[in-house]
């Protein structure tokens, strides 16, 4: 008889491997389908729902998520308009290594004065770098004409450090809608 290398594996090692297996993958189709719910209520209008369903995600750290709040806030769509809560989704986004929060970052801060532009400049340059198309656009324009000019892009203000100690309390939400009723796409 020959000696194989392979032993066979005990029943319920075989079942504690499948569960370890299954149960990370079942998580993030759970995840999917809070993002596309939050999807499908904000493409029919219920900005508020969109906001409850994405704002749970975005609280457990799924950067696609956090994305939709921060435009939510900077638009206003089924809570208070806040711009300063919009740049601090974007932020934990970027961080999160989301291109998407990359780019509405560095053109939130760009917008700004003085440290926030470098920074600016410094998130589009990463968003770029990850592959956004957009973000390369704006730069190689801005780099055309000069909007740049003197900027030295920076990520470690003291001010970040605190932003990202103390995640932000979100206020109750309302029943703001959009300036245009128009469904967009927020998922491929």
């Amino acid at each position: 008889m020959q000696d194989t290398p392979f032993k066979p594996c005990h029943p319920i090692a075989l079942l504690l491997l499948t569960l370890a297996l299954w149960l990370p993958l079942q998580a993030v189709a759970e995840e999917l389908d809070a993002l596309q719910e939050g999807q499908q209520a904000f493409n029919r209008g219920d900005y508020i729902a969109s906001f409850s369903l994405w704002s749970t995600l975005a609280t457990q750290g799924h950067a696609d998520a956090q994305v939709f709040v921060g435009l939510s806030y900077e638009n206003g769509w089924g809570t208070p308009k806040s711009v300063s809560l919009a740049e601090v989704w974007y932020q934990k986004a970027a961080r999160n290594n989301n291109v998407t929060g990359q780019y509405l970052l560095g053109l939130r801060l760009l917008s700004g004065t003085g440290l926030d532009r470098a920074r600016g400049l410094m998130w589009l340059q990463q968003a770029a770098a990850n592959g956004d198309g957009s973000a390369r656009q704006f730069l190689d324009k801005g780099e055309s004409r000069g909007w740049f000019t003197g900027l030295i892009p920076d990520d470690t203000p003291a001010n970040e450090a605190a932003m990202l100690a103390s995640p932000p309390t979100l206020p109750p939400v309302s029943m703001a809608k959009p300036a245009d009723s128009q469904s967009i796409a927020l998922i491929d």
